[in-house]
């Protein structure tokens, strides 16, 4: 009697491998759906819009490009995440307080200096806003490069919301640092200005000719306007003036 048993047919290693890369493409796929299911929750804000809308009807004298009251928003929607965890929202108002705006033309320079106190009173929490903009705008250069700043308020009676423990990630002389930028483009008749080498909040004020007390009185006094012109106090420095004998910090006045 014949033995009618055979032996099971071997696999091919060719069709092992075909199912081995089958195996290992749906296992990717699902490992993509995974991860996708993990993240629907993540916020990117490189394609969503700002959590925080800019009701920017105290500045559309200014009439700001779209662009840059975006770039704005955007900045003071940073600031509240960092004080606000877990901010979804998507209809949070921020108001631009009408009596706090400021802007300084520097016109030679072609750019402005702005600088406002935004209140969101559905947070309770208010900022102060300094941006900095050309007066032409440059297409070669994204606006996302205008230097700005969203600070926590430090003067007690601009503060409305005073139980708003504000964090910062400036560093604490950042208004300084803001105005001692501003300060080179600021052309003022009669004298110069730089600060002392042993102290930035200094500023040594330099007259072109031997002045008497009034008159040095009231060259202090003009730049303390143009510090309050920035949207900055002018307390934050103190002023020397120099005597005209020992000029020692000289800057060439500016030529018209």
């Amino acid at each position: 009697m014949e033995d009618n048993y055979q032996s099971p047919r071997q696999v091919s290693p060719i069709i092992l491998i075909i199912i081995l890369l089958q195996i290992i493409f749906i296992a990717s796929i699902v490992g993509i759906i995974i991860n996708n299911l993990k993240n629907d929750n993540k916020i990117d804000h490189r394609n969503q819009e700002p959590t925080i809308i800019l009701d920017n009807s105290s500045i559309a004298q200014l009439n700001l490009p779209n662009d840059y009251i975006a770039d704005i928003t955007h900045s003071i929607t940073e600031a509240t995440e960092l004080n606000t965890p877990n901010l979804l929202t998507s209809d949070t108002i921020a108001t631009a307080r009408a009596d706090s705006i400021t802007l300084q033309n520097f016109n030679r320079h072609n750019f402005n200096a702005l600088s406002f106190i935004v209140d969101i009173p559905s947070l309770e929490q208010s900022y102060q806003i300094y941006y900095k903009y050309p007066m032409t705008p440059n297409t070669d250069e994204p606006f996302l490069h205008n230097p700005r700043a969203v600070l926590c308020l430090e003067d007690k009676p601009q503060i409305v919301y005073p139980d708003f423990n504000c964090q910062s990630s400036q560093p604490s002389d950042i208004r300084q640092r803001i105005a001692t930028e501003y300060l080179r483009f600021f052309e003022f008749d009669h004298f110069t200005i730089s600060f002392a080498p042993q102290a930035s909040n200094q500023i040594v004020i330099n007259p072109a000719n031997s002045v008497s007390d009034v008159e040095s009185t009231s060259y202090i006094t003009e730049l303390r306007s143009a510090i309050s012109s920035l949207g900055i106090s002018p307390d934050l420095f103190n002023y020397q003036l120099q005597d005209s004998q020992n000029l020692n910090y000289i800057l060439p006045l500016t030529e018209r």
